[in-house]
């Protein structure tokens, strides 16, 4: 008989952690319609964003979806194209094309994507202390898209 000398795992978290952590979470069953606030501010942000998936490629934006394109060909940023930005930035183009396929659209779904959970988190930042009350993700996401979509020309 073989003697396992492994260690049990250790939990990481606590419960008391567990619960701190879950506290500006959506509750489990969480449903739009209970919340119609959240559900019409939500649906506002995404019909002001839909023009924006129409946009041409800004100034860099069709060189770095190049550099995206190829990383998921096994090419290297710097080596096959030049650009002053950081490696994040293709690998997000790489992200936008394997999710949405080689288009110009593909990065401005995963901006939009990418949006919500800023809205939710800013939506918790807002109400740290005591519950959330219906609208506050809706009005997070109204303002977040609204500001992006609007002061941002690309």
């Amino acid at each position: 008989m073989a003697v396992s000398h492994r260690r049990k795992p250790e939990r990481i978290f606590t419960t008391a952690t567990t619960q701190r952590l879950a506290a500006g979470s959506l509750p489990p069953g969480y449903r739009f319609w209970q919340r119609p606030l959240d559900a019409a501010g939500v649906l506002l942000a995404i019909l002001y964003a839909v023009p924006a998936f129409f946009y041409p490629h800004g100034n860099d934006q069709a060189l770095h979806a190049y550099l995206g394109q190829g990383i998921l060909l096994g090419e290297l940023p710097y080596q096959h194209g030049i650009s002053g930005k950081p490696p994040l930035i293709f690998a997000a183009h790489a992200v936008a094309t394997m999710l949405f396929g080689a288009n110009q659209w593909a990065i401005r779904a995963l901006e939009a994507l990418c949006l919500w959970p800023m809205a939710v988190w800013i939506a918790r930042l807002f109400r740290a202390e005591g519950p959330r009350q219906d609208g506050d993700v809706g009005a997070a996401a109204v303002i977040l898209y609204g500001f992006y979509y609007t002061y941002f020309d690309y």
